[in-house]
């Protein structure tokens, strides 16, 4: 499937910072903070209108996995994709062929992230806000996705064909 430019941008910029966090494989949370500087892109728009900045997320990831940003890279080189990358593209191409996009875009992927609260990325939004239990002055994790939904134009048909598929059943084209 074609992936779109703003996507594109994210998977660079999602490498970068995998290598100033010394990890070894490309893994979702180096996506999710490439949308949080990549506002241009549809993810990125959603993450940008709450008040949660960079270092909020930089400060996140230390709370979750101990782990710290290094402004100075020695090399860069291009680094292999996780499981749960590969997993998680897998499913966001399945929910862009749901909703008939022409090509796979940070609005897929994020999606894809949403619906896995299993993932150090979900529990990094968590970490900076973003809460699974509903609170009167908390920002549910269901209003992100909700905002997004709405951004990126899905359906009720589609938003249907889509949870279809997360409970394991054959995912059908939504018919718009």
């Amino acid at each position: 499937m074609k992936i779109s430019r703003g996507l594109q941008g994210v998977y660079e910029d999602a490498q970068l910072i995998a290598q100033r966090y010394s990890s070894d494989y490309l893994e979702t949370w180096h996506l999710l903070l490439a949308f949080v500087i990549n506002p241009d892109t549809v993810a990125g728009a959603i993450l940008a209108e709450y008040p949660a900045d960079v270092l909020d997320y930089e400060r996140a990831v230390y709370m979750v996995m101990g782990r710290r940003y290094h402004e100075e890279l020695e090399s860069f080189f291009f680094l292999p994709s996780s499981k749960r990358v590969k997993e998680l593209q897998v499913f966001a191409e399945k929910i862009a062929e749901i909703v008939k996009s022409k090509g796979l875009g940070t609005e897929h992927i994020f999606m894809g992230m949403l619906l896995d609260k299993r993932s150090t990325a979900s529990q990094i939004l968590d970490q900076v806000g973003f809460h699974f239990e509903d609170s009167d002055d908390k920002v549910r994790f269901l209003d992100l996705r909700k905002n997004l939904e709405a951004k990126a134009g899905f359906t009720k048909e589609h938003l249907k064909a889509i949870r279809t598929m997360t409970k394991g059943g054959k995912p059908k084209q939504a018919t718009v």
